[in-house]
């Protein structure tokens, strides 16, 4: 008796020829199996992250102990992770997925809301704003002029700058 073969659910016809067009895989050389594979590496390279994070943001935000919202903060990482990945490889057509800095998130856990002592929900209040203020500065035509209003010498030297501060946090062992 032949075992029966494990096959994706078939799409149909229509569907697939929109989606290769839409995401070009002939201009680019490439077919489902190619982006599955690629999808499937992609996330099992974030998943540890999206764990990281989550226990990082349960020490700061939490009801009665650290840790008890971790599954809540745990999801809510992977759906916005999943979210901004979806719409940049709708909207820009890129294949990169976007998740929560691990640098971000333990700033905001153990210099915000633990070292300054401002309560966790007052200040997701605060990123949430920033969030808001920052998309929409991102789509405004004020984006590109204060890109345009910084010499390109003072992005550089910003660059190089970073690099040395986290050179020398590294060297004193921080």
């Amino acid at each position: 008796m032949n075992k029966p073969k494990l096959a994706l659910i078939p799409m149909p016809i229509a569907w697939a020829e929109k989606i290769k067009r839409f995401f070009q895989f002939e201009k680019l050389g490439t077919n489902y199996r190619t982006e599955l594979l690629a999808s499937l590496t992609t996330f099992m390279t974030v998943a540890p992250i999206l764990i990281v994070n989550a226990h990082i943001l349960g020490n700061a935000v939490f009801l009665q102990q650290p840790g008890d919202l971790f599954e809540q903060i745990l999801v809510a990482i992977a759906l916005c992770a999943a979210v901004s990945s979806i719409l940049i490889g709708l909207f820009a057509n890129y294949p990169f997925a976007l998740g929560t800095g691990t640098g971000t998130v333990a700033l905001f856990a153990f210099s915000i809301v633990l070292g300054m002592g401002i309560n966790w929900r007052l200040a997701l209040t605060a990123a949430l704003v920033e969030g808001i203020l920052f998309s929409a500065l991102s789509v405004s035509p004020l984006r590109r002029q204060l890109n345009d209003a910084i010499p390109n010498s003072l992005k550089q030297a910003m660059v190089v700058g970073l690099g040395l501060f986290c050179l020398t946090l590294h060297c004193q062992g921080k």
